[in-house]
């Protein structure tokens, strides 16, 4: 019987744009990347040959996320929105458009603007991404300082971003 060890591990960067780029526009023109890296390291025999490779997640890397949908236009009271150590305040940090739809794509603009985090509004729902770890409890929620509800429903419901991947586990042997 052969005894079998893990090597070193070793952590590369994968970077991804957040959306498209073209080169041809220079620094100015292309969004920043949002590095992520990945963790991997050999899993060999006591004579040396590589039998196979631990990894973290079979399933690849994904971001910490969540959604809401921005319910109403009325921000003549303060609307707070919470994202991790960071607050998103109505009239200060974003401002309401023509309509929910034009607010969420004025927020998910103000979201993406904090660092390790970026978002997207499709019609007046915004979905947030954190990019930051896999395993932090980010903070997502909203509070208000009046009776207008601007947002709602979040998801998930626990008031925390989803959690990514890859897991902190027992490495998966392949």
């Amino acid at each position: 019987m052969r005894r079998r060890f893990g090597g070193p591990t070793f952590t590369m960067l994968a970077p991804k744009f957040p959306w498209g780029s073209d080169p041809s526009r220079g620094p100015i023109g292309n969004p920043p990347f949002l590095r992520h890296t990945v963790t991997a390291a050999p899993v060999r025999l006591d004579r040396g040959s590589i039998i196979g490779r631990m990894n973290a997640d079979p399933l690849g890397i994904a971001l910490q996320e969540g959604e809401f949908t921005v319910a109403n236009n009325d921000f003549s009271d303060r609307a707070v929105l919470i994202l991790g150590e960071y607050r998103l305040v109505s009239n200060i940090d974003f401002m309401a458009g023509a309509g929910v739809n034009a607010t969420a794509t004025n927020i998910a603009a103000a979201i993406s603007r904090v660092r390790g985090f970026s978002a997207t509004a499709v019609l007046a729902v915004v979905t947030v991404e954190y990019s930051d770890g896999p395993i932090s409890e980010v903070d997502f929620r909203s509070t208000y300082f009046g009776t207008v509800i601007n947002f709602t429903p979040f998801a998930p419901t626990n008031g925390f971003l989803e959690t990514g991947r890859p897991a902190i586990a027992a490495p998966l042997l392949a």
